[in-house]
């Protein structure tokens, strides 16, 4: 989900996930991971974790937007699921 602060025209992605459904799929380590690894680095491959936020529902980072989407969506699309050399080109530059 993109989300706008009030009147400032900057956008960010807020990624919520459902405590209840990770704990089910017993995917809370790997959120938790997840988090963890965007607070340590900082690097060009990688949005910024701006903040995070638990409430008793959900997990919610705030991170970087990204106006071209989901990495791992469109890498889902690729043919053997992997980006081709020229396409990880195009992805850098």
């Amino acid at each position: 989900m993109d989300a706008e602060l009030i009147d400032s025209n900057c956008f960010f992605a807020l990624k919520i996930l459902d405590n209840e459904l990770l704990c089910l799929k017993k995917k809370a380590t790997r959120a938790q991971t997840e988090r963890e690894i965007l607070q340590l680095l900082d690097h060009p491959f990688l949005p910024t974790l701006f903040s995070h936020f638990t409430t008793d529902k959900f997990s919610c980072l705030v991170i970087e937007y990204c106006p071209s989407g989901d990495l791992h969506v469109l890498r889902q699309k690729q043919s053997n699921k992997r980006f081709s050399e020229q396409a990880s080109q195009v992805l850098c530059c």
